[in-house]
C-alpha cells in the first residue's frame, strides 16, 4: 500500500516537474522573441491613438421632467408622483392604471414613438425638414445610395406612416434599432425625476430628438391616461350643444305661437293650450338643460385632476456635453491587444514547428 502512495506522489511529483520545465521552456522562447513582441505592442499602440484621434466626439443631450398626477384623489403626494411613475418601471401598488406594469423604457423607446418624435419637424440652418431626414443627411446614407431604388425613399414632416412603403417601413425599423440600442438612454428613479438621454455624433439632432421624443411620449401618455374622462366629457359637450338647440327652438316655437295669437279669447281655452304646453315643454327643457350644465362642469373638473403634468426640470442647451478623447486608455488598450497578439501568434508557431519536427 506504501509503495502505491509513494508511485503516486512520485508520479505528482514528475508532472509538477515536467510543468514547471515547460513553462521556463515557454518563458524563456517568449523572452527571446522580446523584440518583435515588443514592436507588434507597439503598433498596437499606436493603432489605438490613431483610432481615437479619428473617433468622431460623441454628444450627450440629456433632457429630466418629472410627471406629476394630480387625479389619484386620497391617494397624496406618493400617489402623484406614482402615477405616471407606476406605467413606467415603478409599480406603486395601482391595480387601476392604463398600462398596468408598463415601464417607462418600453413606452419611450417603442417604435411607435420614435417613428412620431423622428416625423417631427426641425429647421436647421433655415431649412425645415423631419428628423428622420436630418438624420438620414448628417449619417451620409444619400451618398450610400446614389444609384438605388433607396436614394428616394424621403420622410416627409406629417406623412402618414400607415401609407409608408416597404423599403420605407424596413429603413424606419433599422433606424429605430440603432436608436433604441445604442444612442438612448432613459431613466427613471423613485424620487420622480426622469431622464432621457441621446448621444450622437450630431450636437442638433441630440438635443431636438430628446425634446421631440418627450413631447411625443407625453402626449401619449396624457391621451391614453384622460381618454376614458376626455370622451365622457365630449358626449356631454355634444348632448348639452344639442339640447341648447332644442330649447332655442322650444323658445322660438312658443314666441311664434304668442304671436300667431296676440289677443286670446278667454271663451275659447282650448287656444291657448299649444302655448302652454310649449312653455311647459320649454321649462322641462330648460330644468335639463341646467342639471347638464352642471354635469359638463362636473367632468370638466374630473378631467382637469386626472390629466397629468409633465414638468421639464432641465432641457439640453447648447453647447452639450461631448465625450474627450481617452489617449491614455487607448495607448494602454492598444498596446495590451498587440502583445497578446503577438505572444498567441509565436506560441501557435513554436506548436506548429514542435509538431512538424516531431
Amino acid at each position: 500500500m506504501s509503495n502505491l502512495n509513494n508511485g503516486e506522489i512520485k508520479s505528482d511529483e514528475l508532472s509538477l516537474k515536467e510543468a514547471i520545465l515547460k513553462t521556463k521552456i515557454w518563458g524563456r522562447y517568449l523572452i527571446s522573441k522580446w523584440f518583435y513582441i515588443g514592436i507588434i505592442a507597439g503598433s498596437g499602440a499606436a493603432y489605438g491613438l490613431f483610432t481615437e484621434y479619428y473617433k468622431k466626439p460623441i454628444y450627450k443631450g440629456k433632457i429630466s421632467f418629472i410627471i406629476e398626477n394630480a387625479g389619484s384623489g386620497a391617494g397624496g403626494a406618493g400617489v402623484q408622483l406614482g402615477g405616471f411613475a407606476s406605467q413606467f418601471g415603478l409599480d406603486m401598488g395601482s391595480a387601476g392604471e392604463t398600462f398596468g406594469g408598463a415601464n417607462l423604457q418600453d413606452l419611450v423607446l417603442s417604435r411607435n414613438l420614435i417613428q412620431k418624435a423622428l416625423l417631427s419637424p426641425v429647421t436647421v440652418n433655415g431649412k425645415t425638414q423631419s428628423l428622420a431626414e436630418y438624420y438620414i443627411e448628417f449619417k451620409g446614407f444619400r451618398k450610400d445610395w446614389n444609384g438605388t431604388p433607396m436614394e428616394k425613399i424621403q420622410f416627409l414632416v406629417g406623412t402618414n406612416p400607415d401609407k409608408f412603403t416597404k423599403d420605407q417601413n424596413s429603413l424606419m425599423k433599422n433606424i429605430h434599432a440603432v436608436l433604441s440600442k445604442k444612442d438612448l438612454t432613459v431613466n427613471m428613479k423613485k424620487t420622480g425625476l426622469s431622464s432621457i438621454e441621446v448621444s450622437s455624433e450630431n450636437e442638433l439632432f441630440c438635443k431636438y430628438f430628446a425634446e421631440a421624443l418627450l413631447e411625443v411620449a407625453s402626449e401619449f401618455y396624457v391621451a391614453t391616461k384622460t381618454k376614458a374622462s376626455y370622451d365622457n366629457f365630449m358626449i356631454l359637450k355634444t348632448q348639452l350643444d344639442s339640447m341648447r338647440r332644442v330649447l332655442n327652438v322650444g323658445v322660438t316655437s312658443v314666441a311664434a305661437s304668442i304671436d300667431a295669437n296676440p289677443n286670446p279669447n278667454r271663451a275659447r281655452s282650448v287656444i291657448g293650450a299649444g302655448p302652454q304646453r310649449k312653455q311647459i315643454d320649454v321649462q322641462a327643457n330648460q330644468a335639463f338643460y341646467v342639471q347638464m350644465i352642471q354635469n359638463l362642469e362636473s367632468a370638466k373638473i374630473t378631467l382637469r385632476k386626472e390629466t397629468p403634468l409633465v414638468q421639464v426640470i432641465d432641457r439640453p442647451i447648447l453647447p452639450l456635453d461631448v465625450s474627450e478623447n481617452n489617449w491614455k486608455t487607448a495607448f494602454i488598450q492598444g498596446g495590451i491587444i498587440g502583445a497578446l497578439l503577438a505572444i498567441v501568434f509565436f506560441i501557435i508557431r513554436k506548436m506548429l514547428k514542435d509538431v512538424l519536427n516531431s
